[in-house]
């Protein structure tokens, strides 16, 4: 049997300055997603559990992009509710 894991919490987005550069000296960010029970259920799902993680989300662009992010990376989106 396939153990199953649930993670309850906001994802966060995080905006990294490229290339060690000050915040002054770009007008471009790498973005990343993550939050200790997004990236938990991540990690979990990369070893093969079935994992959900349980969110409200935006009903807009930003949202939709969150919701892919743990799509390709196996968490299921059964728990997460668009506002």
């Amino acid at each position: 049997m396939k153990q199953k894991v649930v993670t309850i919490g906001e994802v966060l987005m995080r905006l990294t300055v490229p290339d060690y550069k000050r915040l002054f000296q770009t007008v471009n960010f790498d973005v990343t997603f993550g939050g200790s029970e997004a990236n938990v259920g991540v990690s979990l799902a990369h070893f093969g559990l079935d994992s959900t993680h349980i969110t409200a989300l935006p009903d807009h662009n930003l949202g939709e992009r969150v919701e892919r992010f743990l799509k390709l990376n196996g968490v299921s989106d059964e728990g997460i509710v668009r506002k």
